[in-house]
C-alpha cells in the first residue's frame, strides 16, 4: 500500500500453517532511480514447530533493491534474535547479524497474470562470531520456479529449491546442535 506522495510503501504478509506461522513487514523507500532502485527496512516474527524442533524468530533487516533489465539484486544486512529447541536438548538462544546478496531473474509473457514464465533466485548468507553473531555460518540457496500452461485453463506451477549451510568450517551435520532451526 502506498503510504505517502513520495512513493514510500508497506507490505505485511501474515502466514499461518501448522508448522509455520509468521508475520512479516516491509518499509520500501525510493531510491535516485524510483523505477530501479529501492531501499527496504524489514521485520518480521516467526514460529517454527517442525517434528523435531521449535523455534520462535524475531528479525530486523535494511536492503537495497535494484533491478536491471529482468534481473533484480538485493544486498542486506539482517539482525535476527531466535530462542530454538530441539526435542532432547535444552533452548537456546541464537544472535545472527549477517549479511546478505540476492540474485533473482523473473521472465513471464505477462506481468500481471502471467501463464508462462520462469523465476531463479540465488541467495547468498553468512554470520560471523568475529561480528558479534553466536555462530558462524555460510548459507546458500537457489529457488526456481516454472509456469506452464497447456490450455488457456490451466497453469501448473513447478517448484524446486536447494540450499546448503556450512557452519565452522565443516558440514552442518557435525555442528547440527549449534545451527538455529530458521
Amino acid at each position: 500500500a502506498w503510504v505517502n506522495r513520495f512513493g514510500h510503501q508497506f507490505k505485511a504478509l501474515l502466514s499461518l500453517s501448522e508448522v509455520n506461522t509468521s508475520l512479516a513487514t516491509q518499509y520500501l523507500i525510493p531510491g535516485n532511480k524510483p523505477a530501479h532502485e529501492h531501499y527496504a527496512i524489514n521485520s518480521g516474527i516467526y514460529r517454527l514447530e517442525p517434528k523435531r524442533g521449535e523455534s520462535f524468530v524475531k528479525n530486523v533487516g535494511l536492503a537495497k533493491i535494484k533491478n536491471f533489465h529482468s534481473w533484480q539484486r538485493t544486498v542486506s544486512l539482517t539482525y535476527q534474535h531466535e530462542r530454538y529447541k530441539f526435542y532432547g536438548i535444552q533452548t537456546k538462544t541464537a544472535r545472527l547479524l549477517y549479511p546478505g546478496i540476492t540474485f533473482s531473474l523473473t521472465k513471464s509473457n505477462n506481468i500481471l497474470q502471467p501463464t508462462q514464465g520462469h523465476n531463479l533466485t540465488m541467495t547468498l548468507t553468512g554470520a560471523s562470531t568475529e561480528v558479534g553473531s553466536t555462530v558462524s555460518f555460510v548459507r546458500t540457496r537457489i529457488d526456481y520456479t516454472q509456469l506452464l500452461s497447456l490450455t488457456q485453463d490451466d497453469i501448473f506451477v513447478i517448484r524446486g529449491d536447494y540450499g546448503y549451510v556450512l557452519a565452522h568450517g565443516n558440514s552442518i551435520s557435525k555442528y547440527a546442535n549449534t545451527i538455529p532451526l530458521s
